[in-house]
């Protein structure tokens, strides 16, 4: 992001702070993987605003989205409320929300977007288009595309030409994995494509000396031979906690539990399979 901060050629009036649009499908995406960026566009001189769902397909509470929205309001940060859907056969919401940011765009110069996610940055993408033609420049970060190797085939038919004509449109793409970034060479079309490794974590804030482990299984209800399985993510399709569920089911031992950390749309399809494979 720095780097391309300082290739980039801000079109703007004399004395005009330039203008940056950061979007993605969800709040939560912003509170967990952009605050940085904001930090970082606000620090080179950008006014910031801000275009996401704050009402659905959230992994934070409804709380959370009020505290990050008035954290922002503070920086001076405005918030939009976009109806971006989750899902891609969701025409009429992906529809309406390009008309929305495609608004936004003319009413407010921005002269960088950085969007996030597959369908937000679709919809990012589209309605950026006459925006580009003056200049604006489009940022796409790929949180892992939808299609890998050992992909369903439905995800190459359906989100591969997407990206691919999406890429087209976009300046920089940046990808977050190895395997993304190398296919992303041989067959996207952005005018420059990155890699990042990761999005990381501070391994400092998890290396609890103090911390009783012994405790800590007993309070989760697990003996001193128990094997403790962890899954870290949303409770939706696209992580697939219940390929875990069914092979844990399969092994029919009593001594392996699997806990999973997170929020979304399966987590009552997940409880009921599980109290099925017991």
């Amino acid at each position: 992001m720095k780097q391309v901060l300082k290739e980039q050629k801000v079109m703007k009036k004399k004395d005009e702070k330039p203008k940056a649009l950061i979007v993605a499908s969800v709040a939560s995406m912003i509170d967990q993987f952009n605050m940085q960026n904001i930090e970082l566009l606000l620090e080179k001189g950008y006014d910031v605003d801000v275009a996401c769902n704050c009402k659905e397909g959230n992994t934070i509470s409804d709380e959370r989205i009020k505290a990050l929205i008035e954290k922002l309001k503070l920086k001076n940060v405005k918030v939009y409320h976009i109806p971006i859907p989750r899902k891609i056969s969701n025409i009429k919401g992906i529809k309406t929300s390009i008309t929305e940011i495609r608004k936004m765009c003319k009413k407010n110069g921005y002269t960088l977007m950085h969007c996030h996610s597959p369908i937000g940055s679709v919809v990012a993408r589209i309605a950026a288009c006459n925006a580009r033609k003056k200049g604006m420049k489009v940022i796409y970060t790929a949180h892992g595309f939808h299609f890998y190797k050992g992909a369903p085939k439905k995800n190459w038919l359906v989100f591969y030409p997407i990206e691919k004509m999406c890429s087209k449109l976009t300046d920089v793409l940046i990808t977050i994995n190895q395997e993304d970034y190398i296919f992303a060479k041989k067959h996207m079309k952005a005018k420059k494509i990155e890699y990042i490794p990761g999005v990381g974590i501070d391994i400092k804030k998890f290396n609890n000396g103090e911390f009783d482990r012994a405790a800590k299984r007993k309070e989760l209800g697990l003996d001193a031979d128990d094997i403790m399985l962890l899954s870290v993510g949303e409770l939706n399709q696209n992580k697939n906690h219940e390929v875990i569920i069914k092979a844990i089911g399969a092994l029919e031992n009593q001594n392996i539990h699997y806990f999973i950390a997170g929020k979304g749309d399966k987590e009552e399809f997940l409880k009921k399979l599980a109290e099925q494979k017991m």
